[in-house]
């Protein structure tokens, strides 16, 4: 169970719901493209929590949550008992396994466009955690996670499956993209400056991550109306945020549902009703 937590596993579904989505949208053909991009995106996602733990006890910073199923910092290191340079090894390990499924897939299957848009991923995931860049201490981590787990994945899994780039799949890659930036933005709160900006604006900051994805859906109507449901959770969970920063971070399940919701029911819409 630490191991699982220290992971972050059920976070490993912001990084696997671009590809389903896709997938769904694709009326679920080529499953092993399928597979392919999941292990991509999911050893990146490995590579990240594990930098994220060695460089966050390398730097001192305190772990926080460490009861809830979301903690901030190095729970691996610091409450599994995992030693700091097995981190690293299998950061490294699960960063170059990414990276070589990922290669196959350019290779084989002849899709060289991808190598753009993977090389642009792969770089902006790992200046998130790693320095000099280390953007998720320096205010710029919603940024790449918009990318990261939008933009990128999206249109990324769009053309590996040979899906059309329409506008509603730029749009649900804004949505998702969003949505993983609302995840870390609340989640990491804690470790903003209390003083700061980011801080005492939170409240109308988060509203415009949170909020602005599911009303441009508005364009495609049946979809829009499917999506009502997790907009009105936001609403809810919006409404009822905590005071202060560390009651706020302890809310990270409930954005995490959110996400997960919000892509099941892109997931069954693309089947049933598109």
């Amino acid at each position: 169970m630490n191991i699982a937590k220290g992971l972050k596993l059920p976070l490993y579904f912001t990084s696997f719901s671009p590809v389903l989505v896709v997938w769904s949208y694709n009326r679920f053909r080529d499953p092993v493209m399928f597979i392919l991009l999941v292990a991509v995106v999911m050893l990146m996602q490995a590579a990240l929590n594990l930098s994220m733990d060695f460089f966050d006890h390398k730097s001192g910073r305190i772990l926080r949550n460490d009861d809830t199923t979301f903690p901030i910092g190095s729970y691996l290191i610091e409450r599994s008992g995992v030693k700091p340079e097995t981190v690293r090894i299998y950061f490294v390990i699960c960063a170059l396994l990414s990276i070589s499924v990922g290669l196959f897939i350019v290779f084989y299957y002849h899709k060289y466009t991808l190598l753009i848009i993977g090389f642009l991923a792969v770089a902006v995931s790992l200046m998130y955690v790693l320095p000099p860049f280390r953007f998720n201490s320096r205010g710029f981590g919603e940024v790449s996670t918009f990318m990261s787990f939008g933009i990128f994945s999206v249109i990324g899994s769009a053309i590996a499956f040979d899906a059309p780039v329409t506008l509603q799949i730029i749009l649900i890659s804004v949505l998702l993209g969003l949505l993983a930036s609302a995840i870390r933005y609340l989640h990491h709160l804690p470790e903003d400056r209390q003083d700061g900006v980011r801080v005492r604006k939170f409240r109308p900051i988060y509203a415009v991550v949170l909020f602005p994805g599911f009303i441009i859906q508005a364009l495609f109507p049946k979809e829009f109306l499917l999506l009502l449901i997790p907009l009105a959770v936001s609403v809810f969970h919006f409404l009822t945020l905590k005071k202060d920063t560390i009651g706020i971070s302890r809310m990270t399940n409930q954005i995490v549902l959110i996400q997960v919701l919000t892509a099941v029911l892109l997931s069954l819409y693309f089947p049933l009703f598109h």
